[in-house]
Parts: C-alpha cells; structure tokens; sequence
C-alpha cells in the first residue's frame, strides 16, 4: 500500500506543479482551503459526472476518506458556494492551459 500512496502523492505533486502559474484570486482571510484541494476535488467530481457545485460538494464528500489521505482537510470539504465563487474569480484562460498540461 506504501507504493499506491507515493503514487497518489506523485499525482498531487504533479497537479500542483501544473497549476502553479494560476493565481489564487482570493483575499488571505478567505482562503480557509487550499487552492489545491479545490482544483483536486472540483476536477475529480467533475471528471466523474458532475455538472453543477452542489454536485462537486457531494462527490467530495462522499470521497472524503479518499482526498483526507491526500489533503489537508482539517477544516472539512469545501462548500459548493465556496467551489462556485472561486470559480467565478480564477482565470479561465490560464486555468485552461493548466489543465492541457496537467492532462498531457
């Protein structure tokens, strides 16, 4: 099981990696989560069926024992609210790229 967790550590480290030139557009006090865990969890709920951030929400949740041997969550699974207004903030364009990237 050593070698499953060093992979998923591999991945993580590899998605950071990709997305490290998008900028967090939130204010500190804001940033209760991670960027990190809410691009991990929003690209996973959404690469398994999910269209709308309630949905997004509910898959976390319901793979909360998955993303806690990855993540930080010691505050809990980000809220849809707090998925949707992060979404409304980042940059679309350079998000795109870094998914491209993160994909390749």
């Amino acid at each position: 099981m050593a070698s499953h967790a060093t992979s998923l550590e591999k991945a993580l480290e590899n998605l950071k990696c990709c997305f490290e030139q998008l900028s967090d557009p939130r204010i500190d006090w804001q940033k209760a989560h991670p960027l990190i865990n809410i691009l991990l969890m929003s690209i996973c709920a959404v690469l398994c069926g999910a269209h709308h951030w309630r949905e997004v929400e509910n898959f976390a949740r319901a793979k909360r024992s998955f993303f806690e041997r990855i993540l930080n969550l010691a505050i809990g699974i980000v809220s849809h609210d707090t998925f949707g207004r992060l979404f409304s903030l980042i940059d679309s364009e350079i998000f795109g790229q870094c998914f491209t990237d993160w994909v390749k």
